[in-house]
């Protein structure tokens, strides 16, 4: 596109020239080639490119860059020389048409000025209309999300009155969730909004948003981590159940087989009693898988220390452990998954 436009500068200064080097100067003929110089000039501004300050480029973006820029600069340079050209011719034009010249261009800038800003205005108004839009359905959605969330805790005509407490406790905790998942979406576009001015700098933009982006690839990264440890331990729990199917029908074998031997009798008991361990300790780490995630619940102290107490039931019986949970623990709720909760302890 620059150099097209080059060309065409190059021929409005010899068409300049031309009409320059008359003896009598066709003041209609010359303000329309004003008026192509002016056309020009907008032109070239449209083309305009800065190097981004805050974004890094290639070698090849810079070596074209460079390259564009060297073009762009030799047309102004054209455009400058032009304008010196129309400077000096007139001082030629008799002074009623330099009257005429000087409100038409007072006149012709007044016009344009009420039409870039009418374009500005439309555009915004357009831009806005859609955020306002987007907004309407994001709150829609949000709507519909905590209402489905919040299905578990309904009030029945059968609940209790420590039913429904507990079903207030639950309901607060979601909508502190909720209001803290909003506030953490739209915290930083509503200050953006509010914040906005005209004089905006690209750059500065650019370069946050880059930075932005750059956290947010090194949480993908760490989530992504997260996601494939998740799947190695759906596969490992798949093969265990695989394995547990097998082992059960083993023993079962054994122990019809052992009846008729007694002399195994107490070795298969031994086997026995370890394989009903494993399936103790495999039953109490279902929350760490994917089916109990699904939901949140409310998970009472009291919860956690049944759960503890069966995990480590041998071992507390074994090594003569003592555990002992206060009342402000079993009493203590959390409004949250399995899968967090319980592994923890």
């Amino acid at each position: 596109m620059i150099d097209g436009l080059s060309t065409e500068i190059n021929l409005l200064e010899v068409e300049l020239k031309k009409e320059a080097d008359q003896i009598e100067i066709n003041y209609n003929d010359y303000n329309k080639l004003l008026d192509k110089l002016d056309f020009k000039k907008s032109k070239l501004r449209e083309i305009r490119i800065q190097k981004p300050q805050a974004v890094r480029i290639t070698k090849k973006q810079e070596e074209e860059y460079t390259s564009y820029q060297k073009k762009y600069f030799a047309a102004d340079s054209k455009v400058r020389d032009i304008v010196a050209l129309v400077d000096k011719t007139r001082e030629r034009i008799n002074l009623e048409n330099l009257k005429l010249e000087f409100n038409d261009k007072f006149r012709s800038h007044i016009k344009y000025i009420e039409k870039q800003f009418s374009d500005f205005q439309s555009v915004s108004k357009t831009s806005f209309n859609r955020i306002n839009d987007l907004l309407g359905e994001e709150k829609e959605t949000q709507t519909d999300s905590f209402i489905n969330q919040s299905e578990p805790h309904k009030v029945t005509e059968s609940d209790s009155k420590k039913d429904i407490s507990s079903k207030i406790i639950g309901l607060s905790s979601l909508i502190e969730e909720h209001k803290k998942e909003i506030e953490n979406s739209f915290e930083g576009f509503i200050k953006h909004i509010s914040n906005l001015q005209i004089d905006v700098d690209d750059d500065f933009l650019r370069g946050w948003y880059q930075e932005q982006n750059e956290n947010l690839e090194k949480r993908l990264g760490d989530y992504e981590e997260l996601a494939q440890l998740g799947m190695a331990i759906e596969i490992i729990d798949h093969q265990f159940n695989v394995m547990y199917s097998q082992m059960n029908d083993a023993v079962n074998e054994i122990k019809t087989y052992s009846r008729q031997n007694p002399g195994i009798e107490f070795s298969f008991k031994q086997l026995e009693n370890a394989f009903q361990h494993l399936e103790g300790n495999y039953k109490l780490l279902k929350p760490l898988y994917r089916t109990s995630r699904r939901t949140r619940e409310v998970i009472t102290g009291y919860q956690i220390e049944k759960y503890i107490r069966e995990f480590f039931e041998n071992e507390f019986k074994r090594y003569k452990i003592e555990f002992i949970v206060n009342d402000p623990f079993r009493e203590y709720e959390f409004f949250s998954f399995d899968s967090i909760v319980k592994p923890v302890f």
